[in-house]
């Protein structure tokens, strides 16, 4: 080429110097177009690497990424009582110990967030359920102490409009069916409180649905437990107590269980499989008549743990319309290995749910501050972009990836919506499970 022969010119010795001065001049030459070759690759690497990075960006300043599972308020309640205001943690600034900050949320460009609120499930029976309004009172307390940054929208059509002007749009997500304390007034209270989901189950059952991982029977396909350390965590470790006594018996959805997806489906509020058994899910399938979610839950077939979704599931949440969120909990997503979970581990996860559940039917739930170890790539909400990015790089289109940021949660808000309107004129649900043999119970 070219610039080769001028290099040429450039170290071509005086006649004077001779043969011996030639052969070296030669060898420079070699050794600086090999040079020149390996730095031009190394270029054409980064800067293949930043178009998809770039690209990534791109697409989430132009459509919302929603992630369906952040457990932030639990961090609130935890370190400051729930304060927002005084309680001593100011996300406004960096909080290193944190996933979450609003730092870091700006350079995720995070669109929307489900926010997690979550009790243990030593508190099933005794206050799960005002720990669950603190934690929903959390969220409306961060859109008043930092209001250009937070909203809280009820409606998809409030998603849209706060990430139009620029704020995250924040939704409540109930962890936990523990926490409406088996009433279904309870449960229309958490929905006005601002709550738009209700995962049935956490890792203990409840009087009406049957957990993945309570130590009761699940569908045979091995080893149950908590999904991490800590009250209420994510990561590994015993995060919650197996159920036993009253609730231990349980399997699938009770009669009363049936009554509680009825009420979430009259309502609009969104019914989350994860955490649950693989027959409170296909229970769930089917009795709900608007698309439901796993809001962190992973592929069963790629890494086989209870807290991930079968295939036979995936193909009834593509029939049903739902979205299973991929989520970020290293136990989830490699389970040979999961202090060596990748960022690509996870894209593999991705890339098995569109095939089996289908493109319009995966979304990204990372659990970030409810997870105790983090997947490599992915250690706070900063990361969003490279997980975009990671996704264009395995080639999954753009389309695709847009409705996995958030498109297609967004579609399934609107379509339970939708079916809450068309159901406007049924009463609320009446259905009362009596609880006389439980602890500091009323009695009525």
């Amino acid at each position: 080429p070219p610039r080769c022969t001028a290099r040429t010119v450039l170290f071509s010795p005086p006649a004077s110097l001779g043969e011996k001065a030639d052969d070296m001049a030669h060898k420079l030459l070699l050794l600086f177009s090999a040079f020149s070759l390996v730095t031009a690759a190394a270029v054409a690497a980064a800067s293949t690497g930043d178009k998809f990075l770039e690209r990534a960006k791109e697409l989430l300043a132009a459509n919302p990424l929603i992630d369906g599972h952040n457990d932030l308020p639990l961090r609130f309640r935890q370190r400051a009582k729930t304060a927002v205001f005084d309680g001593g943690l100011d996300i406004a600034k960096p909080q290193p110990e944190l996933m979450t900050d609003i730092p870091r949320l700006r350079e995720g460009m995070l669109g929307g967030q489900f926010w997690s609120v979550f009790v243990g499930c030593d508190q099933q029976h005794v206050d799960a359920f005002r720990g669950a309004v603190e934690q929903l009172d959390v969220v409306q307390q961060m859109t008043l102490r930092w209001p250009s940054v937070f909203r809280l929208t009820p409606t998809a059509a409030d998603v849209d409009a706060a990430f139009a002007d620029g704020a995250v749009a924040s939704l409540g997500g109930v962890e936990g069916g523990h926490m409406i304390d088996s009433s279904l007034a309870a449960l229309r209270a958490l929905y006005a409180g601002g709550a738009r989901y209700l995962t049935l189950t956490h890792n203990c059952n409840t009087p009406w649905a049957e957990s993945c991982c309570a130590g009761a029977a699940d569908d045979g396909s091995g080893g149950v437990g908590a999904d991490g350390g800590g009250s209420g965590g994510n990561g590994g470790g015993g995060g919650g107590r197996r159920s036993g006594g009253i609730d231990g018996g349980v399997s699938g959805l009770t009669d009363f269980g049936r009554e509680v997806v009825a009420e979430l489906t009259r309502l609009g509020m969104l019914v989350d499989l994860s955490h649950t058994s693989v027959r409170t899910m296909n229970d769930a399938l089917d009795v709900s008549d608007a698309p439901v979610i796993f809001s962190h839950s992973n592929a069963r077939a790629v890494c086989d743990h209870p807290r991930n979704v079968p295939d036979d599931v995936l193909a009834r949440v593509r029939a049903n319309g739902g979205v299973v969120m991929v989520t970020f909990v290293p136990a989830f997503v490699n389970c040979t290995a999961p202090s060596e979970a990748t960022l690509e581990d996870v894209v593999q996860h991705v890339l098995h749910l569109v095939r089996v559940a289908g493109a319009d039917h995966v979304g990204i739930g990372g659990d970030f501050d409810g997870i105790t170890s983090v997947v490599k790539g992915l250690e706070d909400v900063s990361k969003y972009p490279n997980f975009i990015a990671a996704l264009l790089r395995a080639g999954i289109d753009e389309r695709t990836v847009v409705g996995i940021m958030g498109a297609n949660v967004l579609r399934v808000l609107r379509r339970a919506e939708q079916v809450a309107r068309d159901k406007a004129t049924q009463p609320p649900g009446q259905a009362v499970l009596n609880r006389l043999d439980a602890p500091c119970r009323a009695k009525y």
